[in-house]
């Protein structure tokens, strides 16, 4: 998008990962990279974290929405917190746990933090 990319040309050098995601050729470019270098997990580990992140700062729907779904705040609130930790859950089933499917190489101490988050809920 028009978006990113100034936002990448603003930055330069200090773009995060998430800046170069966000550009549809910028993470076209690090796909390719983690795919030359054996590790496509790499790429969607980190796609699948950013787009769990986006989903966690989205906007709660308004009061006619609610109302119209016969729904209050707290069970959409609810309900939004649950779908959000079996992202999570989905997330570290798939690339964070030992000889998980498509498991990232990342450092022990890190995985175990993260592990103890997800049981602590």
């Amino acid at each position: 998008s028009l978006f990113a990319e100034m936002n990448l040309r603003k930055l330069g050098k200090q773009a995060k990962l998430s800046h170069v995601l966000d550009h549809p050729d910028a993470r076209m470019a690090f796909v390719r990279h983690c795919q030359k270098e054996f590790s496509p997990q790499n790429a969607e580990f980190y796609t699948a974290v950013i787009e769990l992140e986006r989903l966690q700062k989205r906007h709660k729907p308004d009061k006619i929405l609610l109302k119209a779904m016969k729904k209050s705040a707290e069970q959409e609130t609810a309900t939004r917190v649950n779908i959000l930790k079996e992202l999570a859950d989905s997330i570290v089933d798939q690339y964070i746990r030992v000889d998980s499917e498509c498991e990232t190489n990342i450092q022990g101490t890190i995985r175990e933090e993260i592990l103890q988050m997800i049981e602590k809920g």
